[in-house]
Order: structure tokens, then C-alpha cells, then sequence
């Protein structure tokens, strides 16, 4: 399936039922980047037979079908891969949106950003009005996701992009990236957000390509204390593994762009901040073998 929901069963959980959610809990600067199993508050639906996606997917005109008529001058670029991802570009230049930025330190000293959607339509929204979250592709950021929240500007959503750690031009603050994003920064991106609005009657959460990997893995660990109502994945990455060697095999040059893209978000301008953490990794391990040798040293000179 190229695109999942997933529902909480009980919308009062997510403000704990007392109609707060600042007690959520902060991930702490130490905790890792992995996720356990969800809630069974959460129901994962991909089965186009399923009742409700069926009428999910109805109150979404033109989802996954091909243009009504023939004639219509883009169809070739709807059966052919490759113009479509030109397509793609095309309308995120064309569909560009003005997005305004707000920092977020994280506990462990690092960087992210919560880029709201600037237009006069959000900024005439109440206080209750339902906000829907973005987690961007791999090599994405909020500017180049104007296409995909235009519609929710038009329906009367607050919209707000999660930018990770690097990701649209945020410099590294900490030596530590995930280029799929990490669900601890996600958990304080959100509770930021919903904090700002608790009378949000709704919060969904989407995930775009690598986006979508990074919000399971964000319901996953925190589906207990998350203020999230329902998420969605679109072309969610079932095997990571799978998708790179395919793509080096098969797409070299597509590899070797993406490669390109990733080294400049992540590592190219932020070289200082990475080798200072490399230098003193080299040093601990250089410390460490010293420490090793010595102690065999003695154990043999006293046997």
C-alpha cells in the first residue's frame, strides 16, 4: 500500500483527559533514536476494503486515479516515472508557499525547526482550529512542500512543517543526525505546537516518503503520551535496505544525485562541529587502547 492511516481509538487520551498536555513527557537528552511497540489505543488501516478508508479516501477526489480524460495534456506525465517526478518539481516551484520559521532547542543542545504556513487564510484561523503536521522527505524541508499543504490552507487547517536536525538550511548544533529524522525531536516539535493550541478540536500528522518511516517510528515510541488524533503515511518505505540497493542497482545516477543532496545538507557547512566530535572519538578510543595495553602489561610482568 502506498498509503496507511492510522486512528486513535480514544481522543480523550491525548490530553490525558483532564484537557492538558503538558505533562507529556520530554525525552531526555540520552534517549535513543529507536521505537516500541504501539498502543493498542491505535489501529494501523491500508485495506482498500476497509470501511473507513474507503470513506477516507472518498472525501479525497482524484487520489491514486489517473486524469477523467485522455486528452488532458499531462497524462504522459502520470504513466511515465520519471516526468512525474519532473512534474513533481515543477509544481513545487510553481506551488511555492511562504512558510514562517520558529526555532526549537532541543535538551541535548540541538536544532530543529517548526516552519508555519504564512498566509492570510492561517493567520485568520481560531484557536480551535485543527492542525495538521508534516514530516518532510529525505532530502525535503518545508519550502519544497508548498504542494502538499496548499489544500489544507484552503479547508481551514493550521499547517506546520517539522524540520529535522540539518534539514532546511538549520545548521548542526550537535554532532548528531538522522537523515530520516529522530522520533525524540518529533515528540518536542509536537507538544511544542499543540501547546500553543491545546483547543485544537483535531491534530493529524502526515509523513511524505522517509517522513512517513519517521512518524511510525514516532506513534510507535510515544503512541501513549502523543496529543496526535490520527496520522497518515504516503509512499511509506517498508524496507529501507531494499529501496537503496535497488536504487544503486538499478538508478545509479538517481543514487549518486541523492547521495550528493544528503552530504550537502548534513555534512557540507558543518564539518567544524563534526570533526571536533571525531577528534575526541579518536582520542577516547587512542585513550582507551592505552589503558588496555597497560593493563595487560602488568597482568603479564606480575605472572
Amino acid at each position: 500500500a502506498a498509503f496507511l492511516v492510522l486512528l486513535r481509538a480514544a481522543r480523550a487520551a491525548r490530553r490525558g483527559r483532564t484537557g492538558s498536555i503538558a505533562s507529556s513527557p520530554l525525552p531526555s537528552p540520552s534517549s535513543t533514536c529507536s521505537s516500541s511497540p504501539s498502543s493498542p489505543g491505535w489501529r494501523l488501516v491500508y485495506d482498500r476494503g476497509n470501511t473507513r478508508l474507503r470513506r477516507i479516501l472518498s472525501k479525497l477526489p482524484g487520489f491514486g486515479r489517473y486524469p477523467r480524460t485522455l486528452w488532458t495534456p499531462l497524462l504522459v506525465a502520470y504513466v511515465n516515472r520519471w516526468l512525474n517526478l519532473l512534474l513533481t518539481g515543477v509544481k513545487q516551484l510553481v506551488q511555492a508557499q511562504r512558510f514562517r520559521r520558529e526555532l526549537l532547542q532541543l535538551p541535548d543542545g540541538g536544532l530543529v525547526s517548526v516552519d508555519w504556513l504564512d498566509t492570510a487564510a492561517q493567520r485568520r484561523l481560531g484557536k480551535d482550529a485543527p492542525m495538521f503536521l508534516v514530516l518532510h522527505t529525505i532530502e525535503g524541508h518545508s519550502g519544497n512542500h508548498g504542494c502538499w499543504v496548499r489544500d489544507a490552507d484552503k479547508r481551514g487547517w493550521r499547517v506546520a512543517v517539522f524540520n529535522r536536525r540539518g534539514a532546511g538550511s538549520l545548521p548542526l548544533k550537535t554532532p548528531r543526525f538522522n537523515v530520516f529524522g529522530c522520533p525524540d525531536d518529533v515528540h518536542v516539535q509536537t507538544l511544542h505546537v499543540t501547546n500553543m493550541f491545546p483547543e485544537a478540536k483535531f491534530v493529524g500528522m502526515a509523513g511524505l516518503s522517509a517522513g512517513s518511516a519517521l512518524l511510525l517510528s514516532y506513534l510507535g515510541k510515544y503512541a501513549d503520551v502523543t496529543p496526535v488524533d490520527a496520522g497518515a503515511c504516503l509512499g511509506p518505505p517498508y524496507d529501507v535496505d531494499f529501496l537503496m540497493e535497488q536504487l544503486d542497482t538499478h538508478h545509479p545516477v538517481v543514487a549518486t544525485g541523492m547521495l550528493w543532496k544528503l552530504k550537502q545538507t548534513f555534512v557540507w557547512g558543518n564539518e567544524k562541529v563534526l570533526d571536533e566530535d571525531l577528534s575526541r572519538a579518536v582520542e577516547r578510543r587512542a585513550s582507551a587502547a592505552s589503558t588496555t595495553s597497560s593493563s595487560t602489561s602488568s597482568t603479564t610482568s606480575s605472572s
